[in-house]
């Protein structure tokens, strides 16, 4: 079973992905069931950064951009959090400002 989850686990993580198009934020993710999720940064409402006490000691987050629309939140799993900050200021230039000044 070890060798199983170690192999899922590393699946998993080869999945893992984000990007920033002019008008999209795109994330993946999935092992044995990928999934691609697609949300306009212009309904991006808000961000929540979540770290577990695990996520905490690598320097990692998960990054959550917030919508009203469809499932109402769309998130970016185990990303360094320096990233997950810039990934947050690209895609909504100035909600961040009075937050991170």
């Amino acid at each position: 079973m070890g060798a199983a989850s170690a192999l899922l686990a590393e699946a998993s993580w080869r999945n893992l992905g984000h990007a920033l198009t002019p008008r999209h934020l795109v994330v993946q993710t999935g092992a044995v069931v990928r999934t691609r999720e697609v949300l306009e940064r212009a309904g991006v409402i808000g961000w929540v950064v979540h770290q577990s006490f695990f996520q905490r000691r690598r320097g990692l987050c998960h990054l959550t951009a917030t919508t009203a629309a469809g499932s109402e939140q769309v998130v970016v799993p185990d990303v360094p959090l320096e990233v997950a900050v810039r990934l947050a200021r690209r895609a909504t230039p100035g909600m961040l400002e009075d937050v991170l000044a």
